[in-house]
Order: structure tokens, then sequence, then C-alpha cells
């Protein structure tokens, strides 16, 4: 009887854990959830868009590296951004570049320019709706995840990324808008 009253005590404590586990993942999904959110950012003064290093920097040196738009009290907006020159042919030594298989890069300014009026209203349009996750995607409550490079967008007061495993991240699908965006302005009108 004793041998029952053991083993019986030892299957309900593992089903009271079981069932807690249940609970607090399930409440956890609750607060750390995959939902969209978005915001018209198109009224923005000053925009700005970077990468920062994760594991690694593998930035693509022949694309944009960094931007600045900026919106004049008139609505006409102005373009400064950065794309990046080969400094040296060892990637190995790049200690504040960005190291590629063809060498060490560093940001070179590539000037400043007023926008045309179709790609202010490109602009405009792009940001009219941003789509953003405020939670990491919950795969990172299971696996960690460190990129080789983080692409960022600050639009006056809300910063957002492209970092899975952040708060205030892009969407799959505006992370694609945003460098479509960056990739035809950087193209010139």
């Amino acid at each position: 009887m004793q041998t029952d009253t053991i083993a019986g005590s030892g299957v309900w404590r593992r089903a009271r854990w079981a069932i807690g586990l249940m609970l607090v993942s399930g409440l956890s999904a609750c607060f750390w959830s995959n939902s969209v959110t978005s915001r018209d950012l198109s009224g923005f003064e000053t925009y700005t868009f970077g990468h920062r290093p994760g594991l690694g920097f593998c930035a693509n040196p022949d694309a944009l590296f960094s931007a600045q738009v900026t919106r004049a009290a008139d609505g006409t907006m102005t373009l400064a951004s950065e794309g990046l020159a080969l400094a040296g042919p060892d990637p190995e030594d790049c200690e504040d570049g960005v190291p590629d298989q063809r060498g060490s890069f560093m940001p070179e300014p590539l000037g400043k320019r007023s926008l045309s009026g179709a790609e202010v209203a490109d602009v405009t349009a792009v940001f009219t709706k941003v789509s953003f996750h405020k939670n990491p995607d919950p795969i990172c409550r299971e696996l960690g995840i460190d990129p080789c490079v983080i692409r960022t967008h600050v639009w006056d007061d809300l910063g957002l990324s492209d970092f899975i495993c952040g708060s205030n991240r892009v969407s799959v699908d505006q992370a694609k808008a945003l460098a479509g965006l960056l990739g035809r302005l950087a193209s010139g009108p």
C-alpha cells in the first residue's frame, strides 16, 4: 500500500509540474506574442538607417551603409548617405571597418542631395504604414540567434531593427519595403 502511495504521489507531482508548465507557457505566449503593429510614420522629421554588428560584421559593401532623410518645414526632403569603400586588401586588418572577403571596407560619405517630388512621394508611401513586432519572435525562446549584421531604422523617437530576437523589430514585408526604398534612393532620381 505504501508503494502505491509513493508512486501515486510521484505521478501527481509530475502531473502538477506538467500543468504548471503548460500554464506558464500559455501565459508567456499571451505576453510575448508575435502580432504585428502598424504606425503611420510619414510625418517624420528625421529618419535614420544604419548597420550594427551582430556576430562578426558582414554588411554588404555594394549596398547603402547608412542614410538620413530629413524633412524641411515646406515638406521637401534631403538625403545624406554613406556607402562602404575599400580601405585595405586584408579583411583581418579591419579594426574599425567592415571586413569582407575582398578586404577591409570603411564608411564613406556619398553626399547630400534633395529628393525629387517622386522620391518624396515614394518615401511617404512606404512610411505611411510601417508594420513591426513589439516583441521578439517566439522562436527566440528556443534558440539563440546572433546575426552578423543588424539593420536599424529610426523615425524621430521610434527605433526599429530587423533583429528577429529584438523588441520593436520590423516585419519581414516591411524590411523588404524599406530595403527597396533605400535601394531606389541610393540609385538616385
